[in-house]
């Protein structure tokens, strides 16, 4: 076992590292009798999850988002209705309570503290990633409207099928929101949000119908290039991306 970390013990610069990054993975801050601990877990943009903690007395905490997962989705302009149904839904899998309007919650004693804050970490991302995802799928029918309206500008004299079923590079069978056939040429389209799980299963997608020697050309359709933020590089590695409400001229030059 010593063998195993002897690097540990001579490389003590590195090990000074490593220690400093560890640290700085988790910090708390005391506000107003409250405890606010920013716990190493990411949410789908990127920001950090912070969970609130407060004593109620006789070894009782309350482990709590303090309001931070409605928040976000609010900003992100998702459903409220969403919310609340995923709100309740993760929260009774994960044993917490949701007061039913925007704060989760665990009331507990404090011999489980550590447990219950890093669930809660948890659950505020997974109550945020779910809800902007199943957001996105209700809006999805108008971006479609919207995405079949500006081909039809773009390419008024080509072949187009929605929910086109398209075979990827390693033989998988993905379902492809409008595939446009113009005189031999294809462009697969495939909406996207800036969610985590959206543009991963964008990724996915894209990526291996790219590959494919004679495939259809994969295009990354999106509301906000930039609300996507350091995550479009993975699509733009693999496909052309443009705004949904782009001009049908940039719609007619991805056949070029």
């Amino acid at each position: 076992m010593a063998a195993e970390h002897q690097f540990l013990i001579k490389d003590t610069s590195s090990e000074a590292v490593l220690n400093d990054a560890v640290r700085s993975m988790c910090s708390m801050d005391a506000i107003n009798g409250r405890y606010l601990v920013q716990m190493p877990v990411m949410t789908c943009d990127g920001s950090l999850v912070s969970v609130s903690v407060w004593p109620e007395g006789n070894g009782v905490f309350v482990v709590s988002d303090a309001g931070a997962a409605y928040f976000h989705v609010a900003n992100a302009c998702a459903s409220d209705a969403i919310f609340s149904r995923v709100a309740k839904e993760k929260c009774a899998e994960a044993g917490a309570q949701f007061d039913g309007a925007s704060l989760l919650f665990i009331r507990i004693q404090q011999d489980r503290l550590k447990g219950a804050i890093i669930s809660m970490a948890s659950l505020i991302r997974e109550v945020i990633d779910v809800t902007l995802e199943r957001s996105f799928k209700h809006k999805h029918g108008h971006m479609q409207e919207e995405l079949i309206r500006r081909a039809c500008d773009a390419f008024p004299k080509a072949h187009r099928k929605e929910h086109a079923t398209v075979i990827g590079n390693s033989t998988t069978e993905y379902e492809v929101d409008l595939l446009v056939d113009i005189g031999g040429r294809q462009l697969a389209f495939e909406l996207f949000s800036k969610s985590g799980n959206a543009v991963n299963s964008a990724y996915t997608m894209l990526s291996d119908i790219s590959r494919l020697e004679d495939g259809p050309a994969p295009i990354g359709v999106t509301p906000d290039r930039k609300a996507i933020g350091p995550k479009l590089t993975l699509i733009t590695s693999v496909a052309s991306v443009i705004e949904l409400s782009a001009s049908s001229e940039i719609y007619a030059s991805l056949a070029a």
